[in-house]
């Protein structure tokens, strides 16, 4: 048996100052990755957690909607089901149709149209865009595409003091041609120095010597349809036709066919209050939408 004790590991040199620093900085190091890395672990468990929690209540919230098949009821072995639903957009979307109108608000801008004491501070450009707003959305409703020539009457901006900014009648029918529209329509306000004369008009143009009965039978549409829509006015719509030059500048200068619908007098009373009504406005609109229909429904 050796009873002689194994070596013994000669003893450590101290540390230096510098090497017991490092020594220090390493476990700090290993210290704060451990912390991080148990911060990370936590951070993933969390949105774990957050995500399976949102998950189950989508699942449950599927699960209270219904499911779109018609409930049944049974009654002595018999089954009925009940009859299925449609929303309203399902049965009042309209089918859009290719045709493309553009609307005319007469006059505009610092061209005011007619101003009487009849219509107060408005002006007929105030009545003309209310009216042709209101014909914009339904005929939008309706399916149709539509243009309008403007659909403010604010000057732009940048338009220098003290200079007009017309959007005239040579630049909205340059802009009517370079549209291609199916159809123009101009709304006008009239006047007359005897305030008795009341009533609507719709003109259109007419050539000497060739076939007028297209446009002739689409002006008379759209009497026909403001007769139904003002049954109690006390004039009824009127037919006007202008033959060749003698026309209205847009009826006569735009390159589809076209007419111009005086709605009412301003010089007149009782016309000048219906058009600064907002729901007369309408009902003329969904007249003049009418008159449209009856040209062009598909």
């Amino acid at each position: 048996m050796n009873s002689q004790r194994p070596p013994q590991r000669p003893a450590r040199p101290p540390l230096t100052r510098e090497e017991a620093m490092r020594r220090q900085a390493y476990r700090k190091m290993q210290q704060r990755r451990q912390m991080q890395r148990r911060v990370a672990i936590l951070a993933i468990a969390a949105l774990f957690i957050i995500f399976t929690v949102i998950l189950i209540s989508v699942a449950l919230h599927r699960s209270s909607e219904p499911t779109g098949l018609p409930d049944t009821t049974t009654t002595a072995g018999t089954t009925t089901a009940s009859p299925a639903t449609t929303s309203p957009d399902e049965t009042t979307a309209p089918a859009a149709k290719d045709i493309t109108i553009c609307i005319d608000p007469g006059h505009g801008f610092d061209d005011p149209g007619a101003t009487t004491a009849h219509l107060g501070e408005l002006t007929e450009s105030d009545v003309t865009l209310a009216i042709g707003l209101k014909l914009r959305d339904e005929l939008t409703a309706r399916g149709y595409t539509v243009i309008m020539t403007h659909d403010t009457n604010d000057i732009p901006a940048g338009t220098p003091a003290g200079e007009q900014y017309l959007f005239g009648l040579a630049k909205r029918t340059a802009f009517a041609n370079e549209k291609k529209p199916d159809f123009f329509l101009s709304i006008h306000g009239d006047t007359f120095e005897d305030d008795s004369v009341q009533g609507s008009r719709v003109y259109f143009q007419s050539i000497t010597g060739a076939d007028n009965t297209a446009i002739t039978a689409i002006a008379q549409n759209f009497v026909d349809a403001l007769t139904l829509a003002l049954p109690d006015a006390k004039k009824a719509p009127m037919l006007k036709e202008m033959a060749d030059d003698n026309a209205y500048y847009v009826l006569r200068n735009v390159d589809m066919p076209a007419v111009l619908v005086e709605v009412g007098f301003a010089s007149n009373a009782a016309d000048a209050a219906n058009m600064l009504d907002e729901a007369w406005q309408a009902k003329i609109a969904a007249a003049l939408a009418d008159g449209v229909d009856r040209n062009f429904a598909q």
